[in-house]
């Protein structure tokens, strides 16, 4: 008989040690048994450390200088020991059958290079998302994958999240990286991963010029993939948005 794998739950936080007990409560209450639970403390200056010590003997801490939300997952992909990894942001929390259900679809999927789920939205807003199958060329055009999926560990020690990016949607450029070479994903059509929606969220605090300026930059580095056109048009529209800042600030001064 197969002896169960390993799988590790990585909880990258800094300064969540308000929402920290939720994360690893829902690590802990998973119905596979075979889990072990790291919190990666990306340089927290709140009670973070505290919180975790609560939890001695049943989660391992690790304390890093502050290096953002990607460095903070390659570092605890490297410290994991489990044959499969998921990162679960620490204001975040999973369903009790999460690990076990995604396991189950890697046994009809032995190929698959992760299992993704739906997400139930709550806090400021409340529903569940309606994510469509895989698709590479959907995955081209945005994100619709959170990071919070099962992963071969291998895959994301040797194709690592980039560390440069600390601005938001460093999951989609994961993505395409496994896009690009060769690697997909497969979707367990339920919701098992609780997504808190509050005004600290990366991606909701963004400009809409760094957005699409971040957008450009992630299409840029997978041109290969992506192909030349799509990048092309992307890049026209930030220069769109930088021209509209450029001639709705000359109008302020004119008029003021």
């Amino acid at each position: 008989m197969n002896k169960a794998p390993l799988v590790s739950i990585v909880i990258p936080c800094y300064n969540y040690a308000h929402f920290l007990p939720e994360a690893i409560e829902s690590a802990l209450h998973q119905t596979y048994a075979n889990v072990e639970i790291l919190v990666v403390d990306d340089g927290s200056t709140d009670n973070t450390p505290g919180v975790a010590a609560g939890y001695k003997g049943r989660v391992s801490y690790h304390r890093k200088p502050n290096g953002g939300l990607s460095q903070a997952r390659n570092y605890g992909a490297r410290l994991c020991h489990g044959e499969y990894v998921v990162f679960l942001d620490a204001d975040n929390r999973l369903e009790p059958t999460f690990v076990q259900e995604c396991l189950g679809m890697f046994a009809v999927h032995p190929n698959a290079a992760f299992v993704y789920t739906q997400l139930r939205h709550f806090g400021d807003l409340n529903y569940v998302t309606d994510h469509p199958a895989y698709d590479p060329a959907r995955l081209k055009r945005g994100n619709y994958i959170d990071a919070c999926s099962l992963l071969k560990t291998d895959l994301v020690r040797h194709y690592p999240y980039d560390e440069k990016n600390r601005t938001s949607w460093e999951d989609w450029d994961f993505y395409l990286t496994l896009a690009e070479n060769g690697f997909y994903g497969v979707l367990l059509n339920k919701p098992l991963v609780w997504y808190r929606r509050h005004g600290e969220n990366m991606t909701k605090k963004l400009d809409p010029l760094i957005k699409q300026r971040l957008r450009v930059s992630i299409l840029k580095r997978h041109l290969r993939l992506v192909g030349l056109r799509m990048y092309s048009q992307q890049l026209w529209r930030f220069y769109r948005l930088v021209l509209g800042l450029y001639w709705r600030n000359s109008l302020n001064v004119m008029q003021g």
